[in-house]
């Protein structure tokens, strides 16, 4: 039953609505807000949008991340 529980939130939690969506391609800059016209450059910037993100309140969903294509 345990397993059944935690496979049934495993597949329910991809549907939840996120908390916010971050985008970062090669061409973006790390200062940029992460939105889709002004995407971050890095993983690394990316990571400290999340945190600034968590620091101004808690989560009540998952942050997406989308990467675009290309070289970082």
């Amino acid at each position: 039953m345990r397993l059944a529980y935690s496979l049934a939130f495993c597949l329910a939690a991809p549907w939840a609505a996120p908390a916010a969506t971050l985008y970062v391609a090669p061409t973006g800059s790390d200062p940029n807000p992460g939105t889709a016209a002004a995407p971050l450059a890095s993983l690394a910037g990316a990571r400290d949008a999340v945190r600034r993100l968590k620091a101004a309140g808690p989560l009540t969903a998952p942050v997406d991340v989308i990467f675009a294509d290309g070289t970082y």
